[in-house]
């Protein structure tokens, strides 16, 4: 037995209510429901100072973590982006921590981790009263400072100095490591002045770069008890989506996220680019698209999206999942690249009915102007590439339908979408699992 479940198995015990006690209880629970497992509503306080006195005497983990642990209000409040992570808080599934540190006038702690086997979720604050709105670069790293194989990002991009804010570390091909570091570099937003190039035809304004007043290194480490390994079931069900063979091979099952794992078929006609769909929990609840982030992953090495997140079922001890598909985005393999010429802007017909009005070179600089009307050019294109299939990024979008990339050798180009045809069934297809 663990010590989390040593110091859960002592909680049960105190919670018989002495009689004289009975309301007081009852109005206690109702004033507050949400409490992280640690400060469980207690129902008789000689029972409780006693215990909690052994306790701290015999247990030197449970006196620290009891000596640091408030409540979790602001933590309900801070989840609310995301059903799986407010699941996991209503459920207690949270490891409170105290790292706090301070430098040139800023504050930045980390109060809380929501971690299992594949997803990290860092709740913190930067504080200071003597910069009016600030800013956070934010890095993952390895314990030791080195390359960490992750994707994160920041769910609070605006948040006001002192609030609790997030940032998501997702694990796709290796799970969460025992350790890591969160590098913070901290900017007074409002302070950087903006430069704007007179070029009507490439505008393009940039700031200067930030100067930086601090930067945090804060290590990480997570407690073995707090994180979940995930459930996996197995599927292997192939189905027939718009004449191509999918297979959903399994569902991995995590307290933060769930992810619906699937392979297509070589044979295919088109590359699966996006697929819409939901789990349905013992058919009457339904597990939407995951809502903070990350929708589809896939590799560098595919043009496919191979692996789907949805709301977490974890806490909800379902019997009997369906996945729900209710539609596809496709990438047609046989035509998935659009010639333009970028001399005179005539291009093959596009995908959605999108035109391009005019190109434009300045220096090492291409410009593709697009009627913007039907579909955003950011919403629609991967990337560009030349005669040979190398691959150019774009480098800016505007909201004018302008599309800028760089150090571009040829005349001819070939846009490449993310996908350009999409699908809905006449009935959504369902495909049903045993837990």
């Amino acid at each position: 037995m663990n010590r989390r479940e040593e110091y859960v198995k002592l909680l049960r015990e105190l919670e018989q209510p002495a009689p004289a006690l009975d309301d007081t209880v009852q109005r206690a629970a109702a004033k507050r429901k949400k409490r992280n497992w640690i400060v469980k509503p207690l129902t008789s306080f000689a029972i409780l100072c006693l215990t909690f006195v052994l306790a701290v005497n015999l247990s030197a983990p449970i006196a620290d973590a009891c000596s640091r642990i408030p409540f979790l209000k602001d933590l309900a409040k801070a989840v609310t982006f995301s059903n799986s992570l407010t699941d996991a808080v209503d459920n207690e599934y949270v490891q409170p921590i105290n790292l706090k540190e301070s430098k040139n006038g800023i504050t930045v702690s980390v109060d809380y981790l929501i971690v299992d086997q594949k997803q990290v979720n860092i709740f913190f604050r930067v504080d200071s009263e003597n910069y009016s709105h600030l800013a956070i670069d934010p890095k993952i790293t390895k314990a030791d400072g080195g390359f960490l194989a992750c994707s994160y990002s920041l769910n609070d991009w605006d948040a006001e100095n002192g609030e609790l804010q997030s940032m998501t570390v997702d694990f796709v091909n290796e799970d969460v490591p025992e350790s890591m570091e969160m590098v913070l570099q901290i900017y007074d937003e409002y302070s950087g002045e903006e430069v704007t190039l007179e070029d009507p035809d490439f505008p393009e304004i940039t700031e200067n770069p930030n100067t930086y007043i601090a930067t945090f290194s804060l290590p990480l480490s997570f407690d073995p008890d707090f994180i979940a390994a995930g459930k996996r079931i197995p599927v292997n069900e192939t189905v027939v989506l718009d004449g191509q063979n999918v297979t959903f091979t399994e569902i991995e099952i995590y307290p933060t996220h769930m992810r619906i794992d699937i392979k297509t078929d070589q044979s295919n006609t088109a590359w699966l680019a996006d697929l819409d769909l939901y789990i349905l929990a013992d058919d009457n609840k339904e597990f939407k698209p995951a809502s903070n982030g990350t929708k589809a992953t896939g590799s560098t090495e595919s043009m496919e999206m191979n692996s789907y997140y949805c709301d977490s079922t974890y806490f909800h001890k379902a019997e009997k999942l369906t996945i729900v598909v209710t539609g596809a985005h496709w990438l047609d393999k046989g035509h998935y690249r659009y010639h333009v010429n970028l001399r005179t802007g005539k291009s093959e017909k596009l995908p959605y009915g999108i035109k391009i009005l005019s190109t434009k070179q300045k220096e090492n600089r291409w410009k593709i102007k697009f009627d913007n009307t039907a579909v955003p050019a950011e919403d629609w294109i991967s990337h560009i590439c030349d005669s040979n299939g190398k691959k150019y990024d774009i480098n800016l979008w505007d909201s004018l339908g302008n599309i800028y990339f760089e150090d571009y050798p040829e005349e001819e180009a070939w846009i490449v979408p993310y996908y350009n045809r999409q699908w809905r069934p006449d009935s959504p297809v369902k495909v049903e699992i045993k837990q």
